[in-house]
């Protein structure tokens, strides 16, 4: 049986974040249709920490090829690193996958150490690549797949078959895919544990966003539908992974959970109906979608749900209103009170430095990250993100447009400074200033997210009415706060 390798490279230096890292949702979703066909073996470099020797040792087998995912960032660094070892110890060749090979296939597969780029969702395109390579067919000739000719990046470049730089189509029922196979994997060294010691295990019941907002590289043409799992399918997989694995906490990964509020209220009320003593944290929601839950949604949402995450991304309604959020602040403070009066602990996120934005507008999102935070225990707060023009986005080509310089390889992109306000339509303040405020829309909730200690939390509490004041007057000097989180985050690590 010939052998397929599937790599996750590490992510970069705040892994450290999570006790443990996240299953490779995207592996195992890839090698759901060659169960059974293959030999299929996952190599993960965030737990080897000799994944170089293992992956010699996978190589020494029949191997038909090696496929590697990779996000924009020191990823793909790692990514890499696999890549090259792969074409120094064997024949097999190489296949990218992932948002970023997605979003730039010509230039990713242009690269030495890539022979291959599959663009999109890979449930049913790798399978039909494998097939292409072990029938000694054109690998081209499979919708999304990528590789050089005659010197230049091409995807199926026979006439009348796909025109060029066209993704393939987008799955449309993600129902009807095989299962997870989740066997591939040590699933005990995915199961971390959250602050109450529960065992927390994350999942994707949906995929894509249905919304345009401006800065989301969900807009890309091949993930801006939304398509969920029907209530049924997710449920059993909660149901075992419960019963098999002692699951006692899920993280929803969804872009956007509650686009279907029927769907949102067939899974809680499915939660009930089986028994499932569990509780979940939501990454992706709308203050629009939660708008339209109705009271016993709300009801079912309290007695599971731990943790809501929001894009909030601004307090101000003109900025709003730049980044297509299709939302107004009015909207915002009736979803929080809507979730307040349920006591439904919210983690708001937000981001800054658009083009248009004003020193005034920053003022707003600081006078509604007050608002919502006073002397309500379940608001807590993401630092305030700076604006990252990514790739396939609406505010990549203004970035563009403006003159920034974007990496043109592979390491480049590797190297990319994400978290520095280097857009080229701020000033020297107002960089200072968005970097100065970053931390501060965390150090004002109410409780801080990494004081886990007794003591921490007490330093905390004392400090928060001063940082309160910061945040009221927008004054960040003397910012001994970034050096004492770094160190308290050093030391977490």
């Amino acid at each position: 049986m010939k052998k397929i390798i599937l790599i996750q490279p590490k992510v970069g230096s705040w892994e450290f974040i999570q006790d443990v890292p996240m299953v490779p949702l995207s592996l195992l979703a890839v090698a759901s249709g060659l169960v059974g066909r293959y030999e299929i073996r996952i190599l993960d470099q965030r737990l080897d920490r000799d994944w170089a020797g293992s992956l010699k040792k996978e190589l020494q087998g029949d191997v038909l090829c090696v496929g590697i995912t990779a996000f924009t960032g020191p990823q793909i660094l790692y990514a890499l690193e696999a890549s090259r070892l792969v074409k120094k110890h064997s024949s097999a060749p190489v296949i990218w996958g992932g948002i970023h090979p997605s979003i730039l296939p010509a230039q990713t597969v242009s690269h030495e150490a890539v022979d291959f780029v599959l663009v999109g969702e890979g449930e049913i395109s790798f399978p039909m690549f494998v097939q292409a390579l072990e029938q000694g067919t054109p690998p081209l000739s499979v919708p999304g797949v990528w590789a050089m000719a005659g010197g230049h990046p091409r995807d199926n470049p026979r006439e009348g078959v796909q025109p060029q730089g066209s993704p393939p189509e987008t799955i449309q029922d993600i129902d009807a895919l095989p299962p997870l196979p989740y066997h591939l994997v040590r699933l005990a060294d995915y199961i971390g544990r959250d602050r109450r010691g529960r065992r927390t295990f994350a999942i994707k019941t949906s995929r894509g966003c249905p919304y345009r907002c401006t800065f989301c590289h969900q807009n890309s043409s091949y993930r801006k539908k939304w398509r969920a799992f029907g209530p049924g399918r997710v449920l059993d997989e909660m149901q075992l992974l419960a019963r098999e694995h002692g699951v006692e906490h899920f993280q929803i990964l969804d872009d956007n959970f509650f686009v279907d509020t029927k769907r949102t209220q067939a899974i809680l009320s499915g939660m009930v109906e089986r028994g499932l003593k569990t509780v979940i944290t939501i990454n992706g929601s709308r203050v629009t979608d939660i708008l339209r839950l109705g009271e016993d949604s709300l009801k079912l949402l309290a007695a599971h749900c731990v943790e809501l995450q929001i894009g909030l991304e601004s307090g101000s309604q003109r900025i709003l209103d730049v980044m297509k959020k299709d939302t107004s602040l009015a909207q915002v403070m009736q979803a929080n009170e809507r979730l307040k009066q349920y006591r439904i602990p919210r983690y708001y996120e937000l981001v800054s430095g658009f083009p248009e934005e004003t020193r005034e507008d920053i003022a707003e999102t600081a006078r509604l990250i007050l608002d919502l935070s006073q002397d309500d225990p379940d608001v807590f707060f993401a630092p305030l993100e700076c604006l990252n023009p990514y790739p396939g986005t609406e505010v990549y080509g203004q970035a563009v447009a403006a003159g920034m310089q974007f990496p043109t390889s592979l390491e480049g992109w590797g190297k990319f400074e994400w978290s520095k306000a280097n857009l080229p339509w701020l000033d020297r303040n107002k960089q200072r200033l968005l970097e100065s405020f970053h931390l501060f829309p965390t150090l004002i909730s109410s409780e801080i997210k990494v004081a886990e200690t007794g003591w921490m939390r007490f330093l905390f509490r004392l400090y928060r009415p001063f940082a309160r004041w910061r945040v009221r007057h927008l004054f960040f000097g003397l910012p001994v706060e970034s050096l004492a989180f770094r160190l308290l985050t050093w030391i977490r690590s």
